[in-house]
């Protein structure tokens, strides 16, 4: 935290929090008061969960920096607060949401709360209908400046398409499977495969 002082005065703690693809993450915590903290995120030259030989550059980083930055001012209420920036290391520190829990652990679980859907749908029609007005300078300008076809391309793959593809070597499963995977896979049948197909249209396709 060169160059921040976020936590003057104070010996730190850092712990690195997983469950994310692309960045690494990290709480930094007083040693003597471990609700005083910021979260880190640092983009590495590659996909995180993917290794090395998965290349995307870090320039991601300031990016989305960037983009928080607007956040913040767009709706504050469900953005956590931008704090700094450092471009050399591609590392972003904003406000720890350390009582939050993660939206898709919850959905992996099974647990759908109509809050989340709400807080969801406002935070999106906030943020729509400031920035995608027709005849909106500002909005053209943020569409302009945070369009990023790479991280674009990533989702639709990753997301989207290679889960489905059967060439695709991380989709691997049991023989006793075949006829469920099969399923899933087939376009033709209308089974998963076509429904992720028409959402990856619509991703790329849709603002």
């Amino acid at each position: 935290l060169d160059g921040a002082p976020l936590l003057p005065g104070d010996e730190l703690v850092c712990e690195e929090v997983y469950g994310g693809n692309l960045n690494y993450a990290f709480r930094v915590s007083s040693a003597s008061d471990a609700t005083r903290s910021v979260f880190v995120k640092q983009a590495p030259d590659f996909i995180k969960c993917l290794g090395p030989g998965a290349q995307l550059s870090s320039a991601r980083a300031a990016l989305e920096s960037a983009a928080l930055v607007v956040l913040n001012s767009l709706a504050p209420a469900y953005t956590p607060r931008h704090l700094h920036f450092d471009g050399a290391r591609a590392a972003m520190v904003m406000e720890d949401l350390r009582e939050h829990v993660l939206l898709r652990d919850e959905l992996l679980a099974g647990r759908v709360f109509a809050a989340d859907a709400s807080a969801l749908a406002q935070f999106m029609a906030r943020v729509h209908a400031r920035t995608m007005r027709a005849g909106d300078a500002a909005g053209a300008v943020h569409s302009a400046r945070f369009d990023n076809e790479l991280l674009c391309a990533i989702t639709s793959a990753y997301v989207f398409l290679k889960p489905y593809d059967p060439a695709e070597p991380s989709n691997r499963h049991s023989p006793a499977l075949d006829a469920q995977v099969a399923r899933l896979r087939s376009i033709e049948g209308g089974g998963a495969a076509a429904a992720a197909a028409a959402l990856e249209t619509i991703f790329r396709e849709k603002k």
